[in-house]
């Protein structure tokens, strides 16, 4: 189960998940324009299917944070980018 919520979320905070057995949630900064809600979406959902480990086990790896949250930004950007390159945002407000 997968619950989507947009929150009043500090302003340097886009998003986040939480995992509790099979129930997840995404908590989208609802300040945020629509395009980057969207975006924000699919980074955690990215992190929901592929770091299903979390944050601390990626940091007792070898292998450096900025990676882990380069993946889940590399796969919201191939999500967006048809509207992303369509040009005309004012669609999306």
């Amino acid at each position: 189960m997968l619950d989507l919520r947009h929150e009043d979320l500090p302003t340097d905070l886009w998003g986040l998940h939480l995992v509790r057995g099979n129930r997840g949630r995404i908590l989208i900064n609802c300040h945020l324009p629509p395009l980057w809600r969207r975006f924000t979406l699919f980074h955690e959902l990215f992190h929901l299917l592929y770091h299903r480990k979390g944050e601390r086990f990626w940091s007792r790896t070898f292998q450096p944070l900025s990676r882990f949250e380069h993946e889940a930004d590399c796969f919201a950007w191939a999500a967006i980018w048809p509207e992303w390159s369509g040009g005309d945002y004012a669609q999306w407000d």
